[in-house]
């Protein structure tokens, strides 16, 4: 038995989506203590545009996740022997990976137990990565992702590396 989390990747006719995609700024997000016997800074910058969607939605994903309905102190909760899933594609794949670390730092009584990310961007800085590290989560993670995608490369390349891989793709 699974309980799976899925978020919707960018509309191509959807120009807040496109919006969301192209806030590439990075804001400092606090993940809170790196794991046992492993140095890893407590804050990560992420790309803006994602962590904005992404506490527009994540409180309802929390509330589903951990069953809250007024009243009933989580009775309604996902069963604690059901897999919990989160998993996205492109835009999707990234709010994924990004829930998946705000359930693990915000401490939810309920986090996933595999996270799988199609196509996705690149989110954060080396920071989230070695934070996922240091709490051994990265078994958590997997990242399906076609070579000369495009997309994965994004946002944070050098204009003339991402010349490098458009032309990669035709050749």
């Amino acid at each position: 038995e699974v309980a799976v989390v899925s978020f919707r990747g960018t509309q191509a006719t959807s120009a807040q989506n496109w919006e969301i995609d192209s806030d590439i700024a990075m804001l400092p997000v606090e993940l809170g203590a790196p794991g046992p016997h492993k140095t890893a800074s407590s804050v990560a910058n992420v790309h803006e545009g994602f962590f904005l969607e992404l506490q527009r939605v994540l409180p309802h994903v929390r509330k589903w996740v951990e069953g809250y309905i007024e009243g009933t102190q989580g009775l309604f909760g996902i069963p604690s022997y059901w897999k919990l899933v989160f998993t996205g594609h492109s835009l999707g794949a990234s709010l994924a990976i990004l829930a998946a670390t705000l359930a693990e730092a915000e401490g939810w009584s309920r986090t996933p137990d595999a996270v799988i990310a199609f196509g996705a961007p690149r989110l954060a800085d080396k920071a989230l990565s070695d934070w996922w590290e240091s709490r051994n989560l990265c078994g958590k993670l997997l990242r399906v992702a076609v070579h000369n995608d495009v997309i994965t490369w994004m946002p944070f390349v050098e204009p003339l590396q991402l010349m490098d891989i458009v032309t990669y793709c035709f050749e």
